[in-house]
């Protein structure tokens, strides 16, 4: 064999190498026209591609006609293939000031807010009825690594990092795997999830994997590509950013409750009459309203007007908050509580009454009540919509609302109702914590 000969055996060698190296990869998306095509169809799908140009085009998912999800394909930068998806994260902190629940490390890192108050993150990428589609990609068993090429073009010059974070579920874990990353700018790194060690620590169950979602914390636009699934063996040729804190979830002990007991001795005096009906104000208890009461002379009722306003002020009816008025002289006059709203300077929100939220009830002899509701109403995709409970306190006799609702659930993916009342647990060793139960509200 000539030397020549040698040198071509050797160069073929080490190219059939190069390729054969990663040969185990198993492709979840590289953004191509052609695949994006074949992932619209199915009878989970209703996503369309629109707004081709020669600079990409653009992915839709429709939910109830409207074009909610619309992500650029675009050909400017990539690691493989022509296309990878653009996405731009705005808005970060947009008034977290008016954050609409008890921010606690549990909720902010498993389901941060992504709404319009107290944003802290925005969803990139998540598949739209892929792995229902396309049973093949939902079966991860034979890997053991989950990548994703990224890439941060930031909005200031002075942001240097960008912190990001992966989700994936199977069909039953809650909350998510949920891996945290902090990259540099400007340039492509892979992010890394280890699947053996979800598997370990969070059970994954890699055959019946369903979704998995993208989180950008910084103000700034995301490159998203070649998302794939690895085995140990397997390299890649960007630098590689993973998560080595433990996947194990945080044991949340419960905060001690205490019976809330107001001051004061109640009149709880036999009735001897009833007295004819007075009008207290305009507005109904039906979708959400309840009445309650301390005794005979506190009193409190609480209604929404959703249904008595005219149909030409449809819009303006679901942004009307709950009301309440109460009365410490047994009726005889009336006045007005503050309103269950946003925390926010205006009630800029759609409260789902109809389909999103429960009636409301006094959970206990004195008169502490409950109102369930998912406020930010209905998206279809977590980390929205959330099951918030608002509670109404009394004591010395008197009610106030508190001025942020408490978290039930942030991951009821549609609309939440709660058609059951919420009670309080008056005796034993959990005495004073409430119970309440909820389901998703069908669309039949």
């Amino acid at each position: 064999m000539t030397k020549e000969n040698k040198i071509i055996l050797t160069l073929l060698i080490v190219f059939i190498g190069a390729i054969t190296t990663n040969a185990s990869i198993k492709m979840i998306t590289g953004f191509e026209k052609s695949e994006m095509e074949s992932k619209i169809t199915g009878v989970y799908s209703n996503n369309q591609i629109t707004e081709i140009t020669d600079s990409g085009f653009t992915y839709s998912a429709y939910v109830g006609g409207i074009p909610l999800y619309r992500w650029a394909i675009r050909n400017d930068i990539k690691t493989e293939g022509t296309n990878a998806l653009r996405y731009k994260v705005e808005y970060i902190g947009y008034n977290s000031a008016y954050h609409t629940f008890n921010w606690t490390p549990y909720w902010t890192y498993y389901y941060p807010t992504a709404g319009n108050w107290g944003r802290q993150a925005m969803p990139i990428m998540y598949p739209h009825g892929w792995f229902e589609n396309f049973p093949s990609l939902r079966d991860w068993s034979q890997h053991t690594k989950f990548w994703i090429d990224v890439y941060v073009k930031p909005a200031a010059v002075s942001l240097t990092s960008a912190k990001l974070q992966v989700a994936i579920e199977d069909e039953d874990i809650t909350p998510p795997v949920m891996r945290q990353y902090n990259i540099p700018v400007n340039s492509w790194v892979t992010l890394e999830v280890n699947l053996k060690q979800a598997v370990a620590e969070r059970k994954l169950k890699l055959s019946e994997i369903v979704n998995f979602w993208v989180l950008g914390f910084a103000n700034s636009t995301v490159h998203l590509d070649n998302i794939r699934l690895a085995q140990d063996s397997d390299t890649t040729s960007l630098p590689t950013f993973k998560d080595s804190a433990s996947m194990a979830l945080p044991v949340l002990q419960p905060i001690s409750t205490v019976n809330p007991v107001p001051q004061g001795k109640p009149n709880r005096t036999a009735l001897s009459t009833i007295t004819a009906p007075i009008t207290i104000d305009s507005g109904m208890l039906v979708p959400s309203g309840f009445i309650g009461a301390f005794d005979n002379d506190h009193l409190f009722v609480t209604f929404n007007r959703f249904q008595g306003m005219a149909p030409a002020n449809a819009a303006l009816r679901m942004k009307q908050p709950l009301l309440t008025v109460q009365s410490s002289n047994g009726g005889a006059s009336w006045g007005k509580m503050d309103s269950v709203r946003y925390p926010g300077p205006t009630p800029n929100v759609k409260w789902n009454f109809d389909h999103g939220s429960g009636r409301g009830n006094v959970v206990d002899m004195w008169g502490n009540s409950a109102w369930v509701s998912n406020t930010q109403g209905c998206t279809g995709f977590t980390p929205e919509p959330r099951q918030h409970v608002h509670l109404f306190d009394i004591a010395d006799t008197s009610w106030s609302i508190r001025a942020v609702a408490s978290m039930m659930d942030a991951d009821v993916r549609h609309c939440g109702h709660s058609s059951s009342p919420i009670i309080r647990q008056r005796f034993g060793a959990k005495a004073g914590r409430l119970w309440a139960s909820y389901g998703n509200h069908g669309r039949m």
